[in-house]
């Protein structure tokens, strides 16, 4: 692993929206291995948080059941955070284009309140997890998470 990106992380207070998906279970690994200070894992999915606390036992691990939707949970979640990593999203075509309005309320208005709850807790990172269907979107997933790419760019976290 390379140097900079292991000083980048060792030490640091990091919270990760969407903990319980693929990408977030993968990255609970590497930053244990870091020895980072601190992870926050939240999810909306109650079974995911129920197995990352059994699995993971530990003083600096903390997990909730949470959505991004929730902008004072996550302001209060964001406290004496130095990064936060944004997992949490509708990302299957089918399932965005059947559920438009939950897929803006998620992907767009929960990333603004990701985006002001960091701003508001002097959060010095947001890592935004984008998907190769913001290129020329042509679905409302794809458009939710270009837009996501404006809303980080404009906050410029």
């Amino acid at each position: 692993m390379d140097k900079k990106f292991i000083r980048f992380y060792r030490d640091k207070k990091i919270l990760i929206l969407g903990a319980a998906g693929t990408i977030g279970r993968g990255l609970i690994e590497k930053f244990l291995a870091l020895k980072v200070a601190q992870l926050t894992l939240v999810d909306n999915d109650e079974t995911g948080i129920f197995y990352l606390l059994e699995e993971y036992k530990s003083e600096n691990i903390f997990s909730f059941t949470g959505d991004v939707r929730d902008r004072e949970k996550i302001e209060k979640l964001a406290k004496g955070i130095d990064i936060i990593i944004h997992l949490a999203a509708y990302k299957h075509v089918v399932v965005s284009e059947h559920n438009p309005f939950d897929v803006v309320q998620t992907n767009i208005i929960g990333l603004e309140n990701i985006i002001r709850a960091a701003t508001a807790c002097n959060v010095k990172y947001i890592l935004f997890a984008s998907s190769d269907k913001a290129v020329n979107p042509t679905n409302v997933m794809g458009a939710s998470k270009l837009m996501g790419e404006n809303l980080i760019t404009a906050a410029n976290i």
